[in-house]
């Protein structure tokens, strides 16, 4: 039965968070009925850091490994803030999937600082993808704002981009060494939803090199075709930011996806089988540029 909501029952990983949140919120004797039930951390929470932080990670190993045994424990992170110490606390359960369970401990006592949530969703991702794209679904709807539709080139910056914008919707955790992404959705925003993370395979993209001049030098497209022919039109030696580049290619070959510059690279998310295209971007210096023109000028009045 949920703690939280009474008329309802909790299963699976919610059902472990639950017992999990209880065992490490218990102090040492304060069931009449298990005196020894709970997590032994409460008696270092007035020691130096040095020695409380060891501690109290071993004492919640062994609550955990004493009175929650369908779960493994892999590990035992903490980060010192002001005031208190956070520990991340991941497991696996038997059918495989991982888990992070964060919580507290400062003067004043240990705190989870959620309530248990009722909806848990994962993704797996493949590590080796060229970029990745995410999808967020709750109650039935896409949420807002929509991810990037030319997906992100690591996981890690996927994962700064859905705390910096989906914060809203639950709590993000990164598991890396599952390949896996979870959200914990609280029951006040949703019921239901979907996570999916997928690779982007149909996918072009063209490092934006530096301008060493950028009065006498020009940026030159080559976009080429399956059959590598340069796709027209050719753009003209009036390109000299990626700003420009940018907005030539959205003008002209919008038609074969979504462009976007990323991380000083120019990307196309194909709407067209790119398979054999291919685009580099290169630094042109024009025939007459206005330092030869300068020059001639000089050299001829003299």
């Amino acid at each position: 039965m949920s703690l939280d909501y009474p008329d309802s029952i909790v299963t699976g990983m919610n059902d472990v968070r639950q017992c999990v949140d209880v065992i490490l919120k218990t102090r040492k004797g304060e069931d009449p009925l298990r005196p020894h039930f709970g997590c032994g951390l409460f008696d270092w929470i007035d020691k130096p850091s040095q020695t409380a932080i060891p501690n109290m990670k071993k004492e919640i190993l062994d609550a955990l490994r004493q009175f929650e045994r369908r779960i493994t424990v892999q590990s035992i992170r903490h980060e010192i803030l002001p005031g208190n110490v956070k520990f991340g606390i991941i497991y696996k359960l038997p059918d495989g999937d991982s888990d992070i369970f964060e919580l507290t401990v400062s003067d004043q006592g240990v705190s989870t600082g959620t309530e248990v949530s009722q909806l848990i969703l994962q993704a797996v991702y493949d590590s080796d993808a060229f970029r990745y794209a995410i999808a967020l679904t709750l109650n039935g709807a896409s949420v807002l704002p929509p991810a990037p539709a030319i997906g992100f080139a690591t996981i890690a910056d996927l994962f700064t981009w859905v705390t910096n914008y989906w914060y809203l919707f639950g709590a993000w955790h990164w598991l890396f060494a599952q390949n896996k992404v979870v959200l914990y959705v609280p029951a006040n925003v949703a019921g239901s939803g979907s996570l999916i993370i997928q690779s982007i395979t149909n996918v072009l993209s063209a490092v934006i090199p530096a301008l060493t001049n950028a009065e006498d030098e020009r940026y030159q497209i080559l976009f080429n075709d399956a059959e590598g022919n340069r796709i027209e039109p050719y753009n003209e030696n009036n390109l000299n930011t990626p700003g420009q580049v940018l907005a030539f290619v959205q003008t002209f070959y919008g038609s074969y996806g979504t462009w976007a510059i990323d991380n000083n690279k120019l990307v196309l998310n194909g709407s067209v089988d790119l398979t054999d295209f291919s685009l580099t971007i290169e630094v042109d210096t024009p025939v007459f540029t206005s330092s030869f023109t300068e020059g001639f000028k000089l050299g001829f009045e003299s």
